[in-house]
């Protein structure tokens, strides 16, 4: 005897979750070059996508991003630097990253895992521990 079958019901109460992919590695590697291929395919292959970089991605997070990056006279202390990376994260996320991905798109961003993790590892244990 054939058993029945049972239709799986799929639920639709809102937009599909977005996803989240980061092109990582050192610099001058190719990761915006990466960045730009992976976004036009995706893109052509009808996905809604949004690219971006860490740190930046937003105004005031590309201002932060000058200040980083700017070679002045000055040098940054490694906890106003982590701290520096960190706003600038919470701006990306906050105004740009999560409500993408809420809205079902993919995002891809250059860099995201490395850079603040490359900071935290430069700062003595002793001194990470104050930031906390």
């Amino acid at each position: 005897m054939k058993r029945p079958t049972r239709k799986r019901s799929r639920k639709t109460s809102g937009p599909r979750p977005g996803l989240f992919i980061t092109v990582e590695g050192i610099e001058g590697c190719g990761k915006t070059t990466q960045v730009r291929r992976l976004v036009r395919r995706l893109t052509r292959r009808g996905y809604s996508v949004l690219a971006t970089r860490e740190p930046g991605g937003t105004p005031t997070s590309e201002n932060i991003r000058g200040l980083i990056l700017r070679r002045g006279s000055s040098r940054l202390a490694a906890t106003a630097e982590l701290l520096l990376y960190l706003a600038a994260r919470a701006q990306h996320v906050e105004e740009v990253i999560r409500p993408a991905l809420a809205s079902g798109k993919i995002v891809v961003c250059a860099r995201f895992s490395d850079v603040v993790a490359e900071k935290l590892v430069q700062l003595p244990q002793a001194q990470l521990a104050r930031i906390v």
